[in-house]
């Protein structure tokens, strides 16, 4: 990017420590977007990402430690998911953050600032019998008509008001899954009344993921210290 070059150079010039620290979160800012820019890309050409094998557990917690950051403290969220962080799935290194930060962002927005958000995983299985991980996040706000539970994974469609969304939080979502060999389905969560997002990811047989982290210096051990760039639907 242009704006790239032009930062690096304002970095080299500037001898404020609070101005370098303001340029240095939006060099961070530029760099987490690329992941974003080529995905949405891939869509438009039809090309996939390339998912491998990912430890689900620092995941998870890097993505508990954001989403308290990210949310005013009238809103509640909480998170169901010991059992199933020992474990290995097939997702790309920036895809279960991104996903979710997502739906709790989106979460967030549907009730107002003020309300319960709820983060669970569980092991599940596959229509075809492969084992895999469900990870759901529900809200207590007021849900979707079931009429427009499919037509909100469109791109480009969003239910904020003019200048409020991108439309793209969700189509970004259903893309991780499905291109991971999962899935991801809207519903109405049955516990909170709101809003219900899963996605599913088929779990990662012991020792497949091996020769894939020996290639590329172990992602799932650098999968903490990436940027995940947030899109609101």
């Amino acid at each position: 990017f242009a704006a790239t070059g032009r930062l690096q150079l304002l970095l080299k010039r500037a001898d404020d420590p609070t101005m370098r620290e303001g340029l240095v979160e939006i060099q961070k800012t530029l760099q987490s977007a690329s992941p974003l820019i080529s995905g949405l890309l891939a869509a438009h050409r039809g090309t996939a990402r390339a998912p491998g094998p990912l430890e689900l557990g620092p995941e998870l917690q890097q993505v508990e430690r954001l989403a308290r950051q990210l949310l005013p403290i009238r809103c509640e969220i909480s998170f169901d998911d010991a059992a199933v962080r020992d474990l290995t799935i097939h997702c790309d290194r920036q895809g279960v953050q991104q996903l979710l930060l997502n739906l709790i962002v989106n979460a967030r927005d549907a009730v107002g600032g003020r309300g319960r958000i709820r983060v669970t995983a569980r092991r599940d299985t596959f229509s075809d019998g492969r084992d895999g991980v469900a990870i759901a996040v529900e809200d207590d706000g007021p849900g979707l008509p079931e009429a427009m539970l499919e037509t909100v994974l469109q791109p480009f469609f969003t239910t904020k008001g003019e200048g409020k969304g991108t439309g793209l939080g969700l189509a970004i979502c259903q893309r991780v899954a499905t291109e991971a060999g999962g899935s991801f389905a809207l519903g109405r969560s049955e516990s909170l009344g709101g809003l219900k997002a899963e996605a599913k990811f088929p779990l990662e047989a012991p020792g497949e993921g091996d020769a894939a982290d020996e290639a590329d210096g172990s992602p799932t051990a650098l999968a903490g210290v990436n940027s995940v760039l947030i899109v609101e639907d």
